[in-house]
């Protein structure tokens, strides 16, 4: 495996935002009046959340003077789960770069990683190939920038009425643009390598996956 990039931590950073995000549980009044608890448990099974998310609502219905019926919600919470803890959804939690919180039960949780192990390295493998694509677009871009400089400098070099002074100044500039030129054509023949070779992994791995990539 390759080491996590940049990319792939910032992907990791955002899943890890969103979670928290999805994590915050706020229920009106009329929500809580009703009270399905047992389809809110489905709900919160089937997503893969926290089962700890009930605390949330208790707390958000205690302003309406209302409890939530805890046996209804777990019950519909298992439900929910069994649907979650599939080796299907945990290959696509995990090709989406999703965490896994650990909710599964233990007679489900193997199944649900059989399929979330190979979808996170998938998503890892994309992120790396992302995050060297990224590169070698970045560094042709500041060589298509440092060529047109160089042209820029060449022509003042040879107009006539530069004077000696800002000659010798701009050849001094051409010479080190020049150096810089190399070490980036360089980095962009070593990137395309690594690019192509990324792009080979990540097909190979692709090729050996029980499930289809999105």
């Amino acid at each position: 495996m390759q080491p996590t990039s940049p990319t792939t931590r910032c992907y990791c950073l955002l899943a890890l935002v969103m979670g928290v995000l999805g994590g915050c549980a706020a229920m009106n009044k009329q929500e809580c009046l009703v009270g399905d608890w047992h389809s809110v448990g489905f709900e919160d099974g089937a997503k893969g959340i926290n089962v700890t998310r009930i605390a949330d609502y208790r707390k958000a219905c205690a302003k309406y003077s209302v409890a939530p019926d805890l046996d209804s919600y777990r019950d519909g919470y298992a439900q929910g789960l069994q649907s979650y803890c599939q080796e299907s959804n945990g290959f696509r939690i995990g090709a989406g770069g999703g965490r896994y919180q650990g909710v599964c039960p233990a007679a489900l949780e193997e199944q649900y990683l059989q399929g979330y192990r190979p979808g996170r390295q998938l998503f890892e493998m994309r992120a790396a190939v992302d995050y060297t694509g990224g590169q070698l677009s970045a560094t042709r871009n500041e060589l298509r920038e440092n060529r047109k400089l160089i042209a820029q400098k060449q022509m003042a070099l040879i107009e006539e009425g530069t004077p000696t002074e800002q000659r010798v100044l701009l050849g001094t500039d051409i010479y080190k643009l020049s150096k810089q030129q190399s070490v980036l054509e360089g980095d962009i023949v070593a990137l395309q390598r690594q690019l192509a070779a990324r792009q080979d992994e990540l097909d190979r791995f692709r090729s050996t996956l029980a499930f289809e990539p999105r």
